[in-house]
């Protein structure tokens, strides 16, 4: 297969001959981010090329974009074994991370938590699209002071079991994960060339409580709105940790039923996980590796059997050669499913 080739695109101009280089996108980040390398014995005295922090640009991977953003960070350096520039930035989402949200009124009423993020995000020029069923309009939904546009997106997205996440042409869109077919089987001492994983309990608990309140209506009044709670458990966690979370918004029990049961499933989502090493950027398909894809994953050695859910991939060109991380979780945490009674808080699937 041949050697992949990678650009930065700025406005008509492409750089490439990086010496190495790392793409990154993860469905767990609203943003991906790059980090491009390029290093020489001598100084030349060459024309320099004219990056500037805060170039919009692209990054390419044999003609297909990837990510659409912004250059944050140039670092040149040199010392005795020779010259050399770093380059990194980050998708055009990541100004939502980095902004605070500031909308006037700053709340909403009976809308569509979509059209609420796209407000938010249009004065920075990006579009939100949803890929995914989101439910009933939000009752109410108010910013909190000082809190980034990235933050009330995620915070409206958590209640419907949503992720927002970045496409590459530099929309944000609203995801359900772990939808499409497995794409690949990755097996240890065959196709993974390198491997470890964290199975980590710490931040599980037993039992998860959320609690919340609402505005009256003559609907719904007295305890239905002030005192709404629901409840989800994690069978893996043996003995007695309960955790109480108290609900940011206006609360129904459906909306606190769908937090708890995120709470449950997300955090044993990521106290499980395992990266994967494998050649190239590509799948058996010809496709370059993405998040959101599932695989097969048979690895004894790192208790990780079964049909995972690809979370974050960084395509990478270094001192290991050409290769692909690919961060993976059981796919069920994302389901907003219970977790299974047969969950195992030290292996993931049937390790």
């Amino acid at each position: 297969m041949a050697e992949p080739r990678a650009c930065l695109k700025i406005a008509s101009q492409r750089y490439e001959g990086w010496t190495a280089m790392r793409i990154t996108r993860s469905i767990e980040s609203i943003c991906g981010d790059f980090a491009f390398e390029i290093a020489a014995r001598e100084f030349t005295g060459a024309q320099r090329w004219p990056l500037r922090t805060g170039d919009a640009c692209a990054v390419e991977v044999d003609g297909e974009t990837v990510i659409t953003g912004y250059v944050d960070a140039i670092d040149p350096q040199f010392d005795d074994r020779g010259y050399g520039i770093t380059l990194a930035g980050r998708d055009r989402a990541g100004d939502l991370v980095d902004c605070s949200a500031i909308a006037k009124p700053g709340s909403w009423t009976g809308r569509s938590i979509e059209a609420i993020a796209a407000e938010l995000a249009k004065p920075f020029g990006i579009d939100v699209v949803a890929k995914a069923d989101t439910g009933e309009k939000v009752k109410r939904f108010a910013l909190q002071q000082g809190e980034t546009v990235y933050a009330a997106i995620e915070r409206l997205a958590r209640y419907r079991g949503l992720l927002a996440v970045s496409s590459p042409v530099g929309h944000v869109e609203l995801i359900q994960p772990g939808q499409g077919a497995i794409v690949a089987e990755l097996v240890e001492g065959r196709n993974i060339v390198a491997g470890r994983a964290t199975h980590d309990a710490r931040d599980r608990f037993s039992d998860y409580v959320v609690k919340g309140q609402a505005s009256g209506d003559d609907n719904a009044n007295g305890k239905a709105v002030s005192a709404v709670k629901a409840e989800a458990r994690d069978p893996a966690i043996m003995r007695h940790r309960p955790l109480l979370i108290i609900g940011e918004d206006q609360s129904t029990t459906a909306n606190l039923r769908k937090r708890a049961a995120w709470e449950a499933s997300t955090r044993a989502a990521k106290a499980q996980r395992a990266t994967l090493t494998v050649p190239g950027w590509r799948a058996p398909s010809g496709q370059l590796w993405r998040p959101d894809q599932r695989v097969g994953v048979k690895a004894p050695f790192l208790l990780v059997e079964g049909t995972l859910l690809i979370t974050e991939v960084t395509l990478a060109k270094d001192d290991r050669g050409t290769v692909a991380d690919l961060t993976v979780t059981p796919p069920e945490a994302w389901s907003l499913l219970p977790v299974s009674e047969s969950a195992d808080a030290s292996a993931i699937g049937g390790g």
